[in-house]
């Protein structure tokens, strides 16, 4: 019997996902055994990629749609279908918050994002998942570099393992867009003797250090 593919993974998860808005009290269990009788996709019932983004998904579904609301404005978020939403949502929760020992590249991420979107959502939707991946692999790209930096400026104040998963830093990066810090937070920053430009990189480490 062939393992499912990664890709397989991603279209089973998107139907189950679909399904799971609508019938909230299905078990996965019983979705997978009442659709997909081969006994290959109810191995993904054991399957950790699968599991994590399952639950993942479902769990952070408010912070992705504040994402799509910020990456994509001209878009009315009440308006667009639970389908088209959910091929961003799997691509950006890959991007953010999936565990590193799963996580692809985003590049991978963004082709099988835009791949569900082709096979499931109708032709309006390319254009905002294409955008909105694009847009959270940009942060995600600048935040390795800050991740960088912090790793030499804030050495003797935060251990290093508090910098090292950059997507870690970029979804509280993306999440401060929404959530402007407070002129307390920013008074005390700045008794910590750091300059101006290094401040969003100090804030975003200490809530990571709260998030750990």
């Amino acid at each position: 019997m062939s393992k499912v593919t990664r890709r397989e993974c991603r279209e089973v998860l998107f139907q189950c996902l679909y399904s799971a808005a609508f019938n909230r009290d299905e078990s996965l269990d019983t979705f997978l055994h009442t659709f997909f009788h081969s006994p290959r996709f109810i191995t993904l019932l054991s399957d950790s990629y699968f599991l994590e983004m399952y639950s993942g998904v479902r769990a952070k579904s408010s912070e992705l749609s504040r994402l799509i609301a910020h990456f994509a404005p001209k878009f009315e978020l009440p308006l667009i279908s639970i389908a088209n939403l959910l091929s961003v949502y799997i691509a950006s929760y890959e991007m953010l918050y999936l565990s590193p020992e799963l996580r692809p590249d985003s590049r991978i991420s963004i082709n099988e994002g835009i791949g569900l979107s082709k096979t499931f959502c109708d032709e309006s939707n390319k254009r905002l998942t294409n955008g909105v991946l694009h847009s959270i692999s940009a942060d995600l790209d600048a935040s390795r570099a800050i991740a960088l930096n912090a790793t030499i400026t804030t050495r003797d104040i935060y251990s290093e393992d508090l910098v090292a998963d950059s997507a870690q830093i970029a979804s509280v990066r993306l999440e401060d867009a929404f959530l402007a810090p407070t002129q307390k937070q920013l008074d005390r920053a700045s008794r910590r003797a750091f300059d101006i430009d290094s401040l969003s990189v100090t804030q975003n480490i200490r809530q990571s250090q709260k998030n750990v």
